[in-house]
């Protein structure tokens, strides 16, 4: 029996071989998935899906509120939409009650400080500290079994990106380097202290290999025993298995559990364009059925080697979600496997995400917050991105609806 598998059953013996299977799940259950949303709440979300599911509006919207920003009238639209929608609040404090809401359905949740293109010291420090207050939040409460953070919000994107081409950095960029490595090794020590899992953020592809060299060194570090720290991986990049595998094969080598973290990806249209200004090649899949296809050999890699790894499944994939159902009950792999979940934004993908939780899933939802001025960059990027995947917002629009109207008829 390898290692990895004879170690973790000793530790986690739950993770066996169990009688305890994948269940069948609707989700198309939209009492289920809408109950915590009163009629009001629901009338407001259908009106903004159904808003996202037109691109050449969101694209005007989103220009005009990066433009006009510091309106007062503005400032509230973008705060009564986007924010409401995809934020839990301003604070750690001020998600709580959202958290807990989720939780009574049996979802769980993380938090993540969504506030973007801060490349300034005092911007790193303030992230640095917020993560680790973060950490502390979720050792106290059952609710908050991961945290995240991005490697780009604690040092410069510039400075990783010249590692990535492989330059020599000079002194006060060095200098830079060992700080940032400092503060992602204390963050991670941390985590690992306080049993509380940590998902290392993805970003493009031009500044990555820095940022997955040291979630490696940190998987090496603190996934001894079972894993702690999660790497993020993006099957709509054409080399997304290949970068699995060998992450793989780097923890069978070295001795440690991974911990993987699947998503599609987020910056398509950015990683697009940058590519064809440069002249460079499409480092993204061509089609989203291609994209389909690797994420899903990704998900069936992962769940082959379950007894090795963690795994968290970053899709709104509805036939992504039930392959990854289907596979679990082939192989066996209990719906609440501690070491299993599978994760939705906040705000969406609830036909998904509770529907899961009250089957016994290990649903999890990551739940923005910030500042609503700071937050708004990350939430107009997002809405952007849904905006591109046409099918996924006519989804949230069409089970809203259909929710809505199931309510009227009862009357």
């Amino acid at each position: 029996m390898p290692w990895q598998v004879a170690i973790f059953q000793i530790l986690n013996p739950h993770t066996m071989l169990q009688e305890k299977t994948s269940t069948v799940v609707n989700f198309e259950d939209t009492a289920s998935a809408f109950a915590g949303m009163a009629n009001d709440e629901l009338r407001k979300s259908l009106l903004l899906f159904k808003a996202m599911n037109q691109p050449l509006l969101v694209k005007a919207g989103m220009e005009a509120i990066q433009r006009h920003m510091r309106l007062p009238w503005v400032q509230r639209l973008a705060e009564e939409t986007l924010y409401r929608q995809f934020c839990g609040g301003e604070s750690l404090a001020a998600c709580m009650p959202g958290v807990l809401k989720l939780q009574e359905s049996g979802v769980a949740s993380y938090l993540s400080y969504s506030v973007e293109g801060k490349e300034e010291q005092t911007g790193f420090d303030r992230a640095w500290v917020e993560t680790m207050r973060n950490i502390d939040l979720a050792a106290r409460s059952r609710a908050l079994p991961f945290v995240v953070f991005k490697v780009t919000a604690l040092g410069s994107t510039r400075l990783l990106e010249k590692m990535q081409r492989g330059e020599t950095l000079k002194d006060h960029e060095q200098e830079a380097w060992l700080q940032l490595y400092s503060r992602v090794e204390q963050i991670c020590l941390r985590a690992y202290e306080q049993d509380v899992k940590l998902l290392i953020d993805a970003g493009e592809s031009w500044l990555q290999e820095p940022v997955n060299d040291l979630a490696e060194q940190m998987m090496q570090q603190f996934n001894r025993q079972g894993p702690v720290i999660y790497i993020t991986l993006q099957m709509y990049r054409k080399d997304g298995l290949k970068m699995l595998q060998e992450t793989f094969r780097k923890s069978w080598k070295n001795r440690y559990f991974p911990g993987i973290k699947l998503v599609r990806g987020a910056y398509m249209q950015k990683e697009r364009a940058r590519a064809i200004k440069l002249r460079l090649p499409d480092p993204l899949h061509e089609t989203r059925e291609a994209t389909d296809e690797m994420y899903n050999r990704a998900v069936e890699f992962c769940l082959v080697h379950m007894n090795s790894l963690g795994l968290v499944l970053g899709t709104h994939n509805e036939k992504s979600c039930q392959w990854a159902l289907q596979l679990m009950k082939r192989y066996n792999i209990a719906p609440d496997n501690p070491n299993l979940y599978l994760a939705q934004l906040y705000g969406m993908g609830n036909h998904i995400s509770l529907n899961l939780g009250l089957k016994g899933y290990n649903a999890l939802k990551c739940v923005a917050y910030g500042p609503a001025e700071e937050a708004i960059p990350y939430l107009i990027r997002r809405a952007e991105e849904n905006s591109s995947l046409a099918c996924q917002t006519s989804r949230e629009y069409s089970l809203q609806r259909q929710e809505l109207n199931r309510r009227m008829r009862l009357l």
